[in-house]
């Protein structure tokens, strides 16, 4: 029996749906939005771009109320808190109850990240692949020609401590990487 070996894999690929990331929807961080106010305490209308339409809303000091174009206005509250030498940092409180730095406009809602069902992109790699991913990123660091490392080649503005750290770190990621692949993944004619 030679060929492909079909393990189930390609099936349950086929019918995975894939969560959207997070940069695939316009972001709008509260620090932003709460520069719409004004100073004297007066509500100010806000338009924000969205996916596939825009966001209208009114903000005011305590709350940012959107007006959707299908369904019912709801708020979203704003919180400022204390943050390092006496600065503010704002705080929405998302219609789950989750208290967010950043909202995601989509379908003239603006919601938070986990309403909406967003994930990053290093939350959609499998564990068994993230040695591969951190190996590109640390050959990517080595500002290699042509997508290759060489090994030999120090970029003139790294230390050479850290040319030899990255250079470790390269080293030990290949020798993982080469022993978690089992054999039975790679088909040898000549086994057959």
């Amino acid at each position: 029996m030679g060929g492909f070996r079909y393990n189930g894999w390609a099936e349950y690929w086929r019918g995975y749906k894939r969560k959207p990331l997070v940069n695939h929807y316009p972001c709008h961080a509260v620090k932003a939005l709460v520069r719409h106010i004004f100073e004297d305490g007066r509500t100010s209308p806000i338009t924000l771009s969205g996916r596939n339409m825009l966001v209208k809303g009114v903000i005011s000091k305590e709350w940012l109320k959107i007006q959707p174009p299908e369904g019912e206005d709801y708020y979203i509250w704003l919180e400022s808190l204390s943050g390092v030498n006496n600065s503010k940092r704002y705080v929405a409180t998302c219609r789950c109850g989750k208290k967010c730095i950043k909202l995601y406009a989509s379908d003239g809602y603006l919601l938070c990240r986990k309403c909406l069902g967003l994930k990053y992109y290093s939350q959609r790699i499998a564990p068994n692949s993230r040695p591969c991913f951190t190996l590109i990123r640390l050959e990517k660091k080595l500002n290699t020609k042509h997508g290759k490392w060489d090994g030999s080649n120090r970029p003139f503005y790294m230390h050479k401590k850290t040319y030899r750290t990255l250079q470790e770190n390269i080293w030990k990621f290949e020798e993982d990487l080469f022993h978690k692949l089992p054999e039975d993944l790679f088909w040898n004619p000549l086994k057959t």
